[in-house]
């Protein structure tokens, strides 16, 4: 009996971390990714490769996605240039290891969250654990 409470437990904190890989921009309309809050309002049009992880209970959210050089402008009217970022809430094995550390473009966005712009690719991530 402990046994299937242990899994049944395992299994529900495992459940509320998601993580889905959408082709382009029109995909991850239509997964409504962007009407529930897990990707922000301005991604761009031209996004592709792109790869979204949250944590339902906790409210956290990574994403990675490439763009078109026409829609970087674009994309940095919501965020703010800044220098001091804090650590993603999530990983994952398609997240920069050293995106801190790269020599992109820091930004804190408008929704409380943070992008960093590394030539034609973005990361962008909000919300934080309690420890």
């Amino acid at each position: 009996m402990l046994t299937v409470f242990i899994v049944l437990t395992a299994c529900s904190v495992l459940s509320d971390v998601r993580s889905n890989t959408y082709e382009n921009y029109e995909a991850v309309v239509a997964a409504g990714e962007i009407e529930r809050g897990w990707v922000p309002e301005f991604l761009p049009q031209s996004s592709a490769n792109i790869y979204v992880k949250y944590k339902v209970d906790a409210n956290v959210s990574i994403l990675a996605f490439n763009f078109a050089a026409d829609d970087l402008e674009m994309l940095t009217q919501a965020c703010t240039p800044t220098e001091e970022v804090p650590e993603p809430p999530l990983n994952a094995k398609w997240w920069s290891d050293d995106l801190l550390t790269s020599h992109g473009t820091f930004f804190r966005c408008e929704d409380d969250g943070y992008l960093v712009v590394d030539g034609l690719q973005g990361y962008y991530w909000f919300g934080y654990e309690l420890p």
